[in-house]
């Protein structure tokens, strides 16, 4: 046979085995998906603005982003650094599902938990008479 042959037979050899360690190699690595605290339930005053804290740490984001009905007009902020929402200048009245979604190179993880505005204040002691 001639020599061209056999180097082009040993570079598709040595290419093959190449992909199959690599393949092997990173079969290993694992893809860290993030994790999420669970976010309390929240009741607000219309125009109001809070700060709602999870449960658990959040660990291996990239980054945090928090969503709900196009309806709700206030605006909301996670931090990363202490996975706190705020909530600001929440309306109009009403509940909304917010999802708290957490992100990196190894997936998504997600979390939701109900925002309730109310029209009025809320009262917090009981009624006397």
């Amino acid at each position: 046979m001639n020599k061209k042959f056999y180097i082009a037979f040993g570079i598709l050899f040595l290419m093959f085995n190449l992909t199959a360690i690599i393949g092997a190699i990173t079969a290993g690595i694992p893809s860290v998906t993030p994790m999420l605290g669970n976010y309390p339930n929240t009741t607000v005053t219309l125009g109001s603005n809070t700060t709602i804290s999870p449960n658990a740490p959040t660990t291996g984001a990239s980054s945090i982003n928090v969503s709900t009905d196009s309806n709700f007009k206030g605006t909301f902020v996670a931090d990363l650094l202490t996975e706190n929402v705020r909530v600001t200048n929440a309306h109009p009245a009403g509940s909304y599902l917010v999802t708290v979604k957490a992100v990196n190179t190894g997936g998504t993880t997600s979390t939701t938990f109900t925002l309730t505005v109310n029209s009025g204040t809320v009262c917090t002691s009981p009624v006397q008479f």
